[in-house]
């Protein structure tokens, strides 16, 4: 994992992204142009040399064939260019929505034909083709021969993927208790990056010897179970392991620093269970998180700096989404006013920064009588208190379009952790450990939890969004806040996570 202005990223994944388009930015603009000059007439006419022979045959290919086609190419790069850049682009959009720089699903998609990825690129074509339909003969070749050469070189690349971003990266976790395997699971289970989990050091306390024979501890399959004797490096070289994690359940004196740190001078990378899964996973998790781990960790600070850039960005994307969204919102209010009977506009109070209370805006989506038990209630799947406008505005996340107003005013940032109702604040602070951390930030129209984790209705939904909270109020930067807003679009088109 790269790790930039305090924000963990998949490095293998950028590193895809970058030859993969400069790959097909290249094969396309070279396609279109060699089909541009074949259609214009600029090959081999066989009568030219039938009565050449011999060595004079070959010279006569060069000269009568191969120089004036690459001629030929070469004069039709200029018009090549914006096909090319069309098909590149066309690429990474279908390419990212279908999540196909996820290494993991990207190998799996490898392992399965590449489904995927022939869906991708026919997507791809009938985008391409739709553009140069209208145009004429010479515009057509380009952009088959850009699309043509394009996917030829997706598919040899996609082929060759585990040569491009390397084999998986071998974990070893050094534990046998519900730590260890909690954290095993959810490496398997949410890891962007390709892991192979080796198995788990069974770890006896207080003695740091590590067990060597024995059924298996702690209910650990018997096939993940690795034998210490020799101590950690002794195990993790017998794996090959390159990542280390020690997963005790006791805090103190289970491992010993000297093997930790033969270990990492063997080039063995060791990490603890919460630097794993902040960096990794990019979640700060609550459940094992003592007061420590806060009061001297990084992060948790925002300065004057960051805070005017922040809060600059804010307006800029608050006025130009008003401004591009207010033809669709005089559509969507009329919608809501023949749909059902109430207001167009739904107030709602919400708690902000340092337990400040606001007043947030949306797009009313439920019937007026949603909550007339008298208490507040979440949203569930196909919900009956939503209308068949509200249904489809909800899966499009148009809804929450009024509340950049409340960014415009300052009760919320573009990014950032959703704002709750005081009813489920309480209740949350009660029962989730650290809630209340979230409220160092101001609230946003979307954050990173949104797009870590689906639509949360209870209190065990709510303590995982809060890891994903407490990793942006922890390691929050303007370029977290831009992959955020990127990402966003992906899910408001794709419709994921909605309710």
């Amino acid at each position: 994992m790269a790790r930039f202005l305090n924000h963990s990223y998949p490095g293998r994944k950028a590193l895809l992204f970058c030859v993969e388009q400069a790959t097909i930015l290249g094969t396309a603009l070279m396609g279109a142009a060699a089909a541009a000059a074949l259609v214009a007439g600029a090959a081999l006419d066989p009568a030219s040399l039938a009565l050449v022979d011999g060595p004079a045959k070959v010279q006569g290919v060069a000269e009568n064939v191969i120089v004036p086609f690459a001629t030929a190419v070469w004069m039709r790069m200029r018009d090549a260019a914006p096909w090319a850049f069309v098909t590149t682009a066309a690429c990474a959009a279908s390419f990212y929505a279908a999540d196909l720089y996820d290494l993991k699903r990207a190998a799996a998609d490898r392992r399965r034909g590449g489904r995927r990825i022939l869906a991708s690129l026919a997507f791809v074509a009938a985008l391409v083709a739709i553009r140069a339909a209208p145009g004429s003969t010479e515009d057509r070749a380009l952009a088959l021969g850009a699309v043509a050469a394009s996917a030829l070189a997706v598919l040899l690349l996609r082929g060759a993927l585990p040569a491009i971003v390397g084999a998986p990266r071998r974990v070893l976790i050094a534990g046998d208790g519900p730590t260890a395997m909690e954290l095993g699971e959810a490496l398997l289970r949410e890891a962007e990056v390709r892991l192979e989990l080796v198995g788990f050091v069974p770890l006896e306390a207080p003695n740091p010897r590590l067990r060597v024979a024995g059924a298996p501890p702690r209910g650990l399959p018997a096939d993940r179970v690795v034998e210490g004797g020799g101590g950690l490096l002794a195990a993790a070289r017998r794996t090959r392991a390159q990542w280390l994690v020690v997963a005790p359940e006791e805090a103190r004196g289970v491992v010993s620093s000297r093997e930790l740190i033969l270990a990492r001078l063997a080039g063995i990378d060791c990490f603890t269970p919460a630097m794993f899964y902040e960096r990794l996973l990019r979640r700060v998790p609550v459940e094992r998180m003592r007061p420590s781990d806060l009061a001297y960790a990084d992060g948790f600070h925002v300065s004057a700096g960051r805070a005017a850039i922040k809060r600059s960005f804010d307006l800029f994307c608050a006025a130009i989404g008003i401004l591009l969204a207010a033809p669709l919102l005089v559509v969507v209010m009329l919608a809501i006013r023949l749909d059902s009977r109430g207001p167009i506009l739904y107030r709602q109070e919400r708690v902000g920064a340092r337990g400040a209370r606001f007043q947030v805006i949306k797009l009313r989506t439920m019937r007026v009588d949603a909550e007339e038990a008298g208490h507040p209630k979440w949203a569930s799947e196909q919900d009956p208190r939503v209308t068949r406008v509200g249904r489809f505005l909800r899966r499009t996340r148009i809804d929450e379009i009024p509340q950049l107003f409340n960014v415009l005013r300052g009760d919320m940032s573009m990014v950032g952790p959703r704002p709750e109702r005081p009813f489920f604040v309480q209740r949350l602070k009660m029962q989730v450990p650290w809630y209340g951390l979230r409220e160092a930030v101001r609230p946003g129209l979307t954050g990173w939890a949104q797009l870590r984790y689906p639509y949360g209705a209870s209190v065990e939904d709510a303590k995982r969004k809060l890891e994903y909270d407490l990793y942006y109020v922890k390691n929050g930067s303007i370029f977290l806040d831009l992959a955020v807003v990127f990402h966003t679009v992906r899910h408001v088109l794709t419709a994921r996570g909605a309710r």
